[in-house]
């Protein structure tokens, strides 16, 4: 799934890869990042982008809180392809370009049968859904991801499958 490239990452003093670097950021942004812009494919074949909160189980997937009377839910109800977009918030002399940014691609499934293994998990990362998060129209939705395309910084960019993913533990 990876990119051939074995550069060694620039001004990293280091040996480690292109490839490595990438996969390790794939993790890293994954497992810092606790909202992101989650794009569905709408009843017209158009994708549809919304702001979203999300936890990642430290594994292979997201958690997302949603209600069902929301676009993207309803989309994902007819077609579960879905991607998220994160991106590291940039420092006070880093331009948003240069920060580490990924697009996850993955299906979403309603999974609110795990509800009282995720929920504390997830509240104790997003506090504030405490007052909807028990409300009827909520439900907590799994992304698993299946691969991501990761751009880490200039000439630092692959494609990283969710097993390189996942062995960056």
């Amino acid at each position: 799934m990876s990119d051939d490239n074995e550069q060694t990452d620039p001004g990293s003093g280091s040996e480690e890869s292109t490839e490595e670097f990438v996969r390790r950021r794939a993790f890293t942004l994954a497992e810092s990042t606790t909202e992101g812009v989650l794009g569905t494919i709408d009843s017209e074949g158009y994708p549809y982008t919304s702001l979203v909160e999300l936890m990642f189980d430290g594994d292979d997937s997201f958690w997302l809180l949603l209600s069902n009377l929301a676009v993207h839910t309803d989309n994902i109800g007819r077609d579960v392809r879905a991607s998220l977009l994160l991106r590291e918030q940039p420092g006070d002399d880093q331009e948003t370009l240069e920060t580490t940014r990924g697009s996850y691609l993955g299906r979403v499934v309603e999974a609110d049968d795990r509800r009282d293994e995720i929920k504390p998990q997830y509240l104790q990362v997003h506090p504030g859904a405490e007052t909807f998060v028990d409300f009827a129209d909520f439900r907590f939705y799994r992304f698993r991801i299946e691969r991501a395309r990761v751009v880490a910084g200039f000439g630092r960019i692959g494609w990283v499958g969710v097993d390189e993913m996942t062995d960056q533990q």
